[in-house]
């Protein structure tokens, strides 16, 4: 059960990597339902409901606390041995109820050929970790801090929270006040004369918040000021102060319940609440308040939080989940290198990220891999055609919609001083917004967010890819009605992804239910090719001249010596391109190959297009 930490455990002690049928309880439950949570003694006590709670027996009268890793290794022994016992038993148990719901189910091709191995070779890569440039990480860091330090001043020293704060602490200090009068006049209740030092004491304490004098931690909580980090600050500024800005709310937090999820009379401040706020604020706090946020959480995640899990060997050792998404997307956490925005700051996050000395960074990726799955999966021939003949298919779809000469505008795309860049750029984006929000199930509510444009416009775009690729369209359609009598979908390789919500009472969870319909069988299946891919790399011949070290999104990213690029770039793109899935899996990928894309770099911040005659 959780044979990715259990390998690392074993490399740790030199111990080799076993050999023979290796099955791992943790993925074939995710594999068997997605949907609830993977952990051993959970599951357990789902299939055993005889052993729930064995591990209590383990810390009772020991005065250790289970949560803290380091106290585990201070139990008595001949406890442990009883414990580990049961945990071993129990992944018996599971293995043998597992593995024929596996076979029936027709999950075994992508259990075995997939997942298990995949997760070996991540094992192998959160082992080895990827290394730090310290130097360029101490310097970011400082850089990030002199930066979060002028915005937090900006949003404090912001007109609408200077009125909120003003009114806030005038409020705390005649709260503070009305209580110690309160005090006071028990005291004068209780035994004027011989309270008359407490009295004074209190009386004291009134004159220095009158002052603004305020001494302990308790007094200086109740008048900090203006946290942007803060739920409950942020309720206030938006929805609750008189001073504020007094917005209607627009949507409310979810609290979960086991399986339940039950709505709270809390205002959410979330990103997408913020977003749609944003268009009502005319002060710019919420701009404001939005670059914050987003680089608080680039400092918070990617560089203090790299400086606090950079090991001794000055690198960092990511996790990487096959079970932690519920489409069979890979996650990672500790950093999640999947949040690392595609924008310039991207680069200046990424150069931190280097290889050891004599070798440089190596980068595969998939080029619209999810909307080259689609384009296989409903069989549309226009689609297929545009990826044959190497046609960029934001643009072809803008030159279709707008009756453009696709060569003529390819010349416009790649010169950005021609004076019709700007225009082709522009339709190029909307078409891939719109191309995408086909795939990501989206509606045209959220086109048009996504887009800037009404609503009504939003849904004509649609209505015009439908016209323009009709099979992606029936595909969609024939989807839908199939999940509502299913209640799941499944991929080219055989994932599935159960949707109990499709016939939910209440809309949003129907609706989300039917966008996963959608995205679930497109985005699991380029991921699984992703990972399928790292799986027959690693048993070919250029694995010997590759150090596999990351997985992020549909890119696999290895370590090669210089003198080994030119022997082995064009046979691992042609490895990616067709790994040969119908051999494992029974599914041709016919109408349109996969393109690979290879880059290389001293960093990985710094990843240049692969050249034959580059030297």
């Amino acid at each position: 059960h959780n044979f990715q930490f259990e390998l690392q455990c074993g490399w740790a002690y030199k111990l080799t990597t076993p050999k023979g049928y290796l099955f791992d309880t943790m993925l074939a439950h995710h594999m068997l339902d997605e949907n609830t949570k993977h952990g051993l003694k959970v599951i357990s006590e789902k299939f055993f409901p005889e052993y729930d709670g064995y591990d209590s027996d383990l810390w009772e009268g020991t005065g250790l606390n289970k949560n803290k890793p380091t106290d585990w290794g201070l139990l008595p022994l001949k406890r442990l041995i009883a414990y580990g016992g049961i945990d071993s038993d129990l992944t018996l148990r599971l293995f043998h109820f597992f593995e024929p719901r596996l076979a029936s189910g027709g999950f075994t091709p992508l259990f075995r050929n997939m997942s298990m191995q995949v997760t070996v070779l991540l094992a192998q890569a959160q082992f080895r970790g990827v290394d730090i440039d310290e130097e360029y990480l101490d310097k970011l860091a400082r850089k990030y801090e002199i930066l979060l330090d002028k915005l937090l001043n900006d949003l404090r020293g912001h007109k609408m929270i200077k009125r909120v704060w003003k009114h806030r602490i005038e409020k705390a200090k005649l709260t503070m006040i009305k209580e110690v009068k309160a005090e006071i006049e028990e005291l004068e209740e209780e035994d004027e004369e011989a309270n008359r030092r407490k009295i004074l004491a209190r009386e004291s304490k009134i004159a220095r918040y009158i002052r603004g004098e305020f001494t302990t931690n308790k007094e200086a909580k109740k008048l900090e000021p203006f946290n942007p980090g803060s739920v409950d600050q942020m309720r206030e500024v938006l929805f609750t102060s008189k001073k504020g800005f007094q917005f209607e709310p627009v949507s409310y937090t979810i609290q979960r319940k086991g399986r339940m999820k039950i709505q709270t009379d809390n205002p959410s401040t979330d990103e997408e609440t913020l977003i749609e706020l944003q268009k009502l604020d005319k002060t710019g706090f919420l701009d404001q308040m939005m670059i914050y946020r987003k680089q608080s959480n680039l400092y918070n995640t990617f560089v203090k939080g790299i400086q606090i899990r950079l090991g001794s060997d000055t690198r960092i050792h990511g996790s990487f989940l096959v079970h932690g998404t519920v489409t069979g997307r890979l996650s990672s956490r500790n950093p999640n290198l999947q949040n690392i925005p595609r924008d310039t700051t991207a680069g200046e996050i990424k150069r931190m990220y280097v290889p050891p000395p004599g070798y440089l960074m190596l980068q595969v990726d998939y080029s619209q891999a999810e909307l080259r799955v689609l384009a296989i999966a409903s069989g549309e021939e226009t689609m297929m055609q545009w990826f044959r003949e190497g046609r960029d298919i934001h643009l072809a779809s803008a030159c279709n919609k707008m009756g453009w000469d696709y060569d003529e505008r390819l010349v416009y795309w790649e010169d950005e001083e021609h004076p019709k860049h700007k225009e082709t750029k522009v339709e190029r984006k909307y078409a891939k917004t719109i191309n995408f929000g086909i795939v990501y199930g989206q509606g045209a509510k959220a086109l048009a967010e996504g887009l800037g444009v009404s609503q009504k416009k939003a849904q004509k775009f649609i209505d015009d890819f439908n016209k323009r690729f009709p099979k992606i369209a029936a595909y969609i359609e024939n989807i839908q009605k199939r999940v509502k009598v299913q209640k799941y979908v499944r991929n080219i390789f055989g994932r599935k992804r159960r949707l109990p919500d499709i016939n939910h009472p209440k809309y949003g969870f129907r609706l989300k239910a039917e966008r996963d319909s959608i995205n679930a069988p497109i985005q699991g299946a380029a991921s699984d090719l992703t990972q399928f891919s790292s799986v027959i790399v690693s048993r070919s011949w250029v694995s010997e001249y590759l150090t596999y070290i990351l997985t992020v999104h549909d890119s696999l990213i290895y370590l090669i010596k210089p003198e080994h690029i030119h022997k082995v770039v064009p046979e691992l793109v042609e490895i990616c391109a067709t790994p040969g899935v119908e051999e494992y899996f029974g599914v041709k990928l016919e109408g349109v190959t996969m393109k690979v894309d290879a880059e290389i770099g001293a960093h990985w911040g710094a990843l240049k297009n692969y050249k034959p005659d580059y030297d």
